[in-house]
């Protein structure tokens, strides 16, 4: 009886993808936050939670660094700098989303639900590119049920939210233009990669060589888009620099 009455619902929604992205979106936040009294505001754990909401709290403070401790030979701890400066050891990219829940909501975790919401509806926007909007649909409800309920994604402060969304972007930018050249859609490409470069950067490099690759091999018609591409890339690049030049020198 519930699948008689969802489904057809699902169906009429699905091929709405502003709408069904904003329904992903609103839909996760709602299931995450209806299970707090059970699965309360998680509290941070490890080494890795540790450094990353120790650079957002920086980054919120609108520092890219901090000065080094007198005495930072008595503070060493994992993940974390403490000379030149005293800093976390990874990429800014995810500490980012802490930063903006700590700015906004005064608590870092509500950045990785927010990511989570983020991650879910750009999900569907790149399977779309892939399937039909059913599947797509239902893709994402998997992915949903995967990540954003139990998995240390949601519970943690070191998940991988945001380079899956900058990996979303880039496969379903790579899907569009592989139909149709566009300027948005190699801006999109570009976006996703940036986002990968500032948060999982050697990864996010074998991941997008080989789509870079088959762009380039149609380079007349993907010129203008892999040129687009390349402006949010260079911003990252410099914004890069920046950060690496106040922590390290370099």
């Amino acid at each position: 009886l519930a699948r008689a009455r969802i489904e057809p619902l699902a169906q009429e929604l699905a091929p709405k993808t502003g709408w069904c992205m904003l329904f992903l979106a609103g839909l996760t936040i709602a299931l995450r936050l209806a299970l707090l009294p059970s699965h309360p505001v998680p509290i941070a754990q490890g080494a890795d939670d540790f450094s990353y909401l120790l650079l957002g709290d920086t980054l919120a403070h609108l520092r890219l660094a901090n000065p080094p401790h007198p005495l930072h030979r008595f503070f060493e701890t994992t993940f974390v700098l403490q000379e030149p400066a005293y800093s976390s050891i990874y990429p800014p990219g995810p500490a980012l989303a802490l930063a903006a829940g700590q700015l906004l909501f005064h608590l870092p975790w509500a950045g990785v639900v927010l990511s989570v919401a983020a991650f879910c509806s750009l999900c569907y926007w790149m399977l779309r590119g892939w399937m039909p909007a059913r599947w797509a649909l239902f893709g994402v409800v998997l992915a949903g049920l995967r990540f954003a309920i139990g998995s240390y994604w949601i519970n943690a402060y070191h998940g991988g939210f945001l380079p899956a969304i900058g990996g979303a972007l880039v496969a379903g930018a790579f899907a569009r233009l592989r139909k149709q050249a566009s300027l948005p859609e190699g801006l999109i490409f570009g976006l996703g990669a940036a986002i990968l470069a500032a948060s999982r950067p050697v990864e996010g490099a074998f991941y997008c060589l080989p789509l870079v690759a088959m762009l380039a091999w149609e380079l007349r018609r993907n010129l203008i888009p892999l040129l687009a591409a390349a402006v949010p890339l260079a911003i990252c690049a410099v914004a890069l620099g920046a950060y690496f030049s106040n922590i390290t020198g370099s």
